[in-house]
């Protein structure tokens, strides 16, 4: 079903497609945690 899915590409980006797609839900909250996390982990590892 979804192309993210198939294409095997990174949870986070996923979700966030997930996001845009239900409006419906608090996907704002959704998309500003995964955008936290993200640059947390992408401070860590650098």
């Amino acid at each position: 079903m979804d192309i993210a899915t198939k294409k095997g590409t990174d949870p986070a980006k996923k979700n966030i497609l997930q996001g845009r797609k239900e409006r419906v839900r608090d996907s704002r909250c959704e998309l500003l945690l995964l955008t936290t996390l993200s640059f947390s982990t992408q401070q860590l590892l650098s």
